[in-house]
């Protein structure tokens, strides 16, 4: 996100965060910080620290017939509630690092990694970035720690009954609220930055009889940055909602073949997700686990492909304004015209390949290492329109809400699921559904195939991604209806 933040002075002390019921008291925080930066690099000219604070809060409501579930902290189990801190030291090609969540145990990091850093050698490294002293914050109208939860429950309450009335034959009916607040702060010897991220996700989840008998679920949901004024369900969800009620019980199994394939916008985002977004980290493609790293400057798929990973979207809740390796947010155009322009990195990953540090320098929490990892990743909309895919299809499936997959760096295998694919015939709807629906294929192949590119933008900033299995951060992905060939099963 492009700073508004609000500029300041080397020693202006920071305003109680607004967005959060803060109980880190920031400004001794940010003097111990400075100090013990200074005394450091005082005794060891060569080397460079950082430190990152982070504190994180937030609130978890499921409301269902028979109950209501109300959980304080994090709304997902990776994010860490509560306070912590994590001290880096670097030489340019080393890091040591003190981790703990307790803030009063700062100055000791200090004194405990100095007999470490004896070891690490000079390696000349220069200062990353030009300086910066500033406050950022998410536009908020609402604070989230301000409005009461009887509040919050009757928001949900309400939606309740809405999604009852869409589904009377439902087996079972979820409305949830999710609520994430973060302040983190961000100090070098030439940066001091303070960020407050504020988030609301919105979902409905509801079981309903299918083909055969089978329960199904069809659901819908909007995950965004901002207060409770975000907290409504948007129109265009009850939507997606209705549309989910309407196809998902009455889709029949798919004949495995490879087909003419319209995805959905959502579908773009999860092929560019899972299919690249993972081979496109500058960690991956050093250690040679990406096949990526042959590909560098040469095409890759369609011209008509274009793929960018960018921290500075205002609003979608994969954005921040600096990472967690104090980099400010950057857009990142990783495929132009179907050709692989870079990869995504981060300080101290990327320099090897060549490409300066973009902000994907991310952790789980401060007490987890800093990886390369993607922010909000979309396919960039080209200038079809849906109506000229479909007209172009002789026979074929529209593609609509995915649900997840798996990608494969070393191999480009590609593996994504979806719950619906609605049956096109001669360039029109047969009213037909299918599904589940899993599309395989080779990456090269797959955006190589890629016929057209529309022009409208989706995504519902729902969910998160792993490294791994593990290493869990917030992301997004989206992007334009394609018309493309692929396998379906």
């Amino acid at each position: 996100m492009s700073p508004p933040g609000k500029s300041m002075g080397p020693d202006e002390p920071f305003a109680p965060p607004r967005l959060v019921r803060s109980s880190v008291p920031w400004n001794d925080v940010d003097r111990a910080a400075r100090a013990g930066i200074r005394e450091l690099e005082a005794r060891f000219p060569h080397l460079r620290a950082s430190v990152l604070v982070q504190e994180c809060d937030g609130l978890t409501i499921d409301k269902e017939a028979a109950e209501e579930r109300i959980v304080a902290g994090a709304p997902f189990p990776a994010e860490f509630t509560g306070s912590s801190f994590v001290l880096s030291v670097t030489n340019g090609s080393a890091v040591v690092e003190w981790a703990s969540d307790d803030l009063g145990l700062l100055e000791r990091g200090f004194e405990e990694l100095r007999p470490e850093l004896e070891s690490l050698p000079a390696t000349g490294m220069a200062l990353d970035g030009e300086p910066c002293s500033a406050d950022f914050a998410v536009d908020v109208r609402e604070p989230l720690h301000e409005v009461p939860l009887q509040r919050k429950l009757e928001r949900l309450r309400a939606d309740f009954e809405r999604a009852g009335q869409l589904a009377p034959k439902a087996q079972r009916v979820v409305t949830a609220y999710r609520e994430t607040q973060v302040v983190e702060l961000f100090v070098s010897s030439n940066r001091r930055m303070r960020q407050q991220l504020s988030r609301v996700t919105r979902a409905v989840y509801i079981l309903v009889p299918g083909v055969g008998g089978r329960l199904v679920q069809a659901r819908a949901g909007r995950d965004v940055q901002g207060g409770f004024e975000q907290a409504a369900i948007h129109p265009y969800t009850w939507r997606q909602l209705e549309q989910a009620l309407d196809q998902v019980p009455r889709a029949e199994p798919l004949t495995p073949g490879e087909y003419d394939v319209i995805v959905d916008g959502e579908w773009a985002g999860l092929i560019a997700h899972e299919a690249f977004g993972h081979g496109s980290e500058s960690d991956m493609l050093e250690k040679n686990r990406a096949r990526a790293v042959n590909y560098l400057g040469k095409t890759l798929g369609s011209p008509l492909v274009e793929l960018r990973d960018s921290a500075a979207e205002p609003g979608r809740s994969g954005s921040f304004f600096f990472d967690h390796l104090g980099t400010l947010a950057t857009a990142t155009p990783i495929i132009q015209k179907g050709v692989l322009s870079r990869p995504i990195s981060a300080r101290g990953s990327g320099e090897g390949l060549g490409f300066r540090p973009s902000s994907n320098g991310r952790r789980q929490s401060p007490l987890h290492k800093a990886y390369v990892r993607m922010t909000n990743t979309d396919i960039v909309p080209g200038e079809s329109r849906l109506e000229d895919m479909v007209a172009a299809v002789k026979y074929g499936f529209y593609l609509r809400m995915p649900l997840g997959g798996m990608e494969d760096p070393k191999g480009w295998g590609i593996q994504c699921q979806g719950s619906v694919a609605l049956e096109i015939q001669d360039g029109r709807f047969t009213g037909k559904c299918f599904g589940p629906v899993i599309l395989t294929g080779y990456l090269p192949e797959l955006l190589s195939s890629v016929r057209m590119v529309g022009r409208d933008f989706e995504s519902d900033g729902m969910g998160y991604c792993g490294k791994g299995y593990k290493e869990f951060v917030k992301t997004t992905c989206g992007g334009p209806a394609m018309l493309l060939r692929a396998r379906l099963g």
